[in-house]
């Protein structure tokens, strides 16, 4: 009989630290599923971001062609009014009206470049975003591993505590039965 009263609050105890260890269980799962999904709308914003640098990149990669077309189709035409001012007054006249076309047309390429150093810079500001979301990212994975190994330990031990408390109440049953 008196084992019998011993035994009782020795399983109590177990089943309450099982409840326990269960609710802490859910709790770090719950942990864990928010920063997975944490990290899974951090990864989607940073293939957005992505996405976004490299269409930039190409656009600006057009855009430096185009000025490079531009600059030489401007030093052509330079030649070609330097020529034509040899030949005569008239084409020395036409010469003038080129050479105010292209000094416009070199200050349209100088906006041109301020434009793509402006969007160099922000290329590259977005890429030293990247790279620190990269790591925030990677930072985040190695939380979820320690997470999800401190999750499995957990497990365990509820194991451990499940198969103990099943064989102590096997143990009761025997005991009540022997009585």
């Amino acid at each position: 009989m008196v084992l019998a009263s011993k035994a009782k609050p020795c399983v109590c105890a177990r089943s309450g630290q099982l409840a326990r260890e269960r609710s802490r269980l859910l709790k770090a799962e719950k942990c864990v599923n928010q920063a997975i999904n944490r990290l899974v709308r951090r990864e989607e914003a940073l293939d957005l971001l992505e996405e976004q640098v490299s269409n930039q990149e190409r656009e600006l990669l057009v855009a430096d062609d185009l000025t490079r077309k531009e600059e030489l189709s401007a030093a052509a035409d330079w030649e070609a009014s330097k020529v034509a001012s040899e030949t005569s007054r008239e084409k020395q006249l036409s010469l003038a009206s080129r050479e105010q076309s292209l000094d416009e047309i070199g200050k349209g390429l100088q906006e041109r470049r301020r434009l793509v150093q402006g969007c160099s810079e922000r290329v590259e500001s977005k890429r030293r975003e990247l790279d620190e979301e990269q790591v925030a990212q990677s930072k985040l994975r190695c939380e979820i591993g320690r997470e999800e190994k401190a999750a499995q330990q957990a497990e365990t031990t509820l194991e451990a505590l499940d198969h103990e408390s099943n064989h102590l109440m096997q143990q009761l049953l025997e005991t009540s039965t022997l009585l």
